[in-house]
């Protein structure tokens, strides 16, 4: 798993998000749990993600609180339907799909 944070507002996730990353993507991403304003995550390399990866995105999401949205950028189809599985766009997260 690789993480490239964006001038405070956004990274790159690449790799597979799962529990025996979780701690060290949870640590990399600490910055983004205190931006105001929104943060955009592009995934569209992520090849894949667990629960873990979803409950990640939701603690983003609720640490963002009223400052600003979660925005996920550009998901696989594999990934846009786990996301839709689990509910992101019920919790207030943004899917982008690529291109818009």
């Amino acid at each position: 798993m690789h993480v490239e944070l964006l001038d405070g507002s956004g990274a790159v996730l690449r790799g597979e998000l799962d529990l025996l990353v979780y701690d060290q993507v949870t640590a990399e991403l600490a910055p983004l749990f205190e931006a105001t304003g929104d943060v955009t995550v592009d995934v569209s390399e992520l090849t894949f993600v667990d629960s873990s990866g979803i409950r990640l995105f939701v603690r983003l999401q609720r640490a963002l609180g009223q400052r600003g949205r979660l925005i996920l950028r550009a998901p696989t189809p594999h990934v846009a339907s786990v996301f839709e599985v689990a509910g992101l766009r019920e919790l207030g997260i943004v899917v982008e799909p690529a291109g818009g």
